[in-house]
């Protein structure tokens, strides 16, 4: 087999991967949650309308979901993850000259202070166990004037929803049987890990997640106002807002309902202070 032959495989076998992974996660890769997400990278790329190109660093970049949109945007883009499979996944789906990629093996960015214009991170915070020191540390490679983009972790209101949030978990709930369908679809029905995942949880670690999942439980989850209290030390808020995020299941009708009547996840924008 030529060393091209061997290229074409990996990366035939690298899209395989990121396509199981997309659709394993359709609570995020859907048009409604994909848009969103793709009109506050449009709305952040603007405000550098003036600034030539823009370096963005992606910290827990996982397949790509947010790279890939900078990338579309014409930014150059370092995507840092602790995952090796992930970002190989990531570099075989986008060829990209203005893609770079970094490994995390540690709570220390391998990164200068003061280095990107633009520094995000999407659904990242409850899988870093001292979530609030990687904060720290997200906004120690922000240029001063650079924004930070945090999104896609719970706020308040899930651990204690309302009445009208309760409803719309009911509409939107992912029985066992649709449980059972997932894992049989993607294949998960027969994989060691998942017998692995009960198997701690039965025995060693009730709160064992498969994908790494630590503060996501009512007594310990991403405490939003400490998360604010250490960005506000050098950054100024630009946008603060909550949302409901949308879950597949209960159907785009049910959510649209439900989506100016409660929330459940926040996002946030914040600019560096110069200095």
């Amino acid at each position: 087999m030529t060393r091209n032959n061997r290229i074409e495989l990996n990366a035939r076998a690298h899209n395989r991967m990121a396509h199981a992974y997309d659709s394993k996660h359709s609570d995020i890769y859907n048009d409604i949650e994909q848009h969103r997400i793709r009109q506050i990278v449009k709305d952040l790329v603007a405000g550098y309308a003036e600034a030539g190109e823009i370096h963005v660093f992606d910290f827990g970049a996982g397949t790509g979901n947010l790279t890939r949109c900078f990338l579309e945007r014409g930014c150059r883009v370092t995507a840092c993850d602790v995952s090796a499979v992930s970002l190989d996944v990531l570099k075989a789906g986008v060829r990209s000259d203005r893609l770079a990629t970094l490994l995390l093996d540690g709570q220390i960015l391998p990164v200068r202070d003061h280095e990107f214009d633009l520094v995000v991170t999407y659904s990242v915070l409850h899988h870093v166990p001292d979530y609030l020191h990687a904060v720290k540390e997200l906004i120690r490679v922000l240029k001063p004037g650079g924004q930070l983009y945090i999104d896609h972790e719970f706020n308040e209101h899930h651990w204690a929803p309302d009445d009208v949030l309760a409803e719309y978990y009911a509409k939107a709930r992912f029985g066992f049987a649709d449980h059972l369908l997932h894992l049989v679809r993607h294949g998960d029905i027969f994989s060691w890990s998942l017998y692995k995942a009960a198997l701690m949880k039965l025995f060693v670690n009730r709160r064992y997640e498969r994908e790494g999942d630590i503060h996501v439980w009512p007594d310990d989850h991403v405490d939003w106002d400490r998360v604010l209290n250490i960005i506000r030390e050098e950054c100024a808020l630009v946008r603060n807002e909550d949302y409901l995020f949308y879950r597949p299941h209960g159907g785009a009708v049910v959510y649209q309902y439900f989506r100016h009547r409660c929330n459940d996840m926040k996002f946030v924008v914040a600019r560096k202070r110069l200095e």
